[in-house]
């Protein structure tokens, strides 16, 4: 809070955090030489949501996860 007051400002942060925190959970994937995830921001502090709010689909990189199991299987 004290933050807060001396920067005159309600939050901490701004719109290069957010997408950060997008690029950030769009990596993960990648470390293992998959896809990045589609990450969509949902709900913004500064836009004037409570909580910065986002859903993150896994879901590319699992099918190719598990596209590269089967494979290395055979």
């Amino acid at each position: 809070k004290d933050v807060c007051e001396k920067l005159k400002r309600k939050h901490v942060g701004n719109k290069w955090v957010s997408l950060f925190r997008r690029g950030i959970a769009a990596s993960y994937p990648v470390y293992l030489g998959l896809p990045p995830a589609n990450v969509e921001h949902v709900a913004s502090i500064f836009q004037g949501d409570k909580a910065d709010r986002y859903v993150v689909d896994y879901s590319h990189a699992k099918a190719c996860f598990d596209k590269q199991l089967r494979l290395d299987a055979t």
